[in-house]
């Protein structure tokens, strides 16, 4: 039985838990995508994630398996200039997410 985590507004699964859903081959019928709120996506990051520090986030999207979120990925702004500048120019500089 899967212990789920409340995060935000939703459940989530646990990491650490070895009795977590299994998909031995991919079924889209179990999964499914949608956008999380900043809250949820900001604690799954800091929990999760092996740097355990938030980003820039401005675009946020769940994977729920099972209807439990397994997974979410982040887009934001990048924080050096620099960095947008060499990735789309000085034109798109201000429209580049990562």
């Amino acid at each position: 039985m899967i212990e789920p985590v409340i995060l935000g507004d939703c459940q989530q699964i646990n990491m650490f838990d070895f009795n977590t859903p299994t998909m031995d081959q991919f079924n889209k019928n179990r999964c499914y995508v949608k956008s999380i709120n900043h809250h949820t996506a900001s604690e799954m990051v800091r929990i999760y994630h092996y740097a355990h520090r938030v980003p820039s986030i401005s675009y946020a999207f769940g994977l729920y398996v099972d209807n439990i979120l397994a997974g979410c990925i982040t887009y934001g702004m990048p924080a050096s200039s620099k960095t947008r500048i060499a990735v789309c120019g000085e034109k798109f500089k201000n429209i580049v997410l990562n």
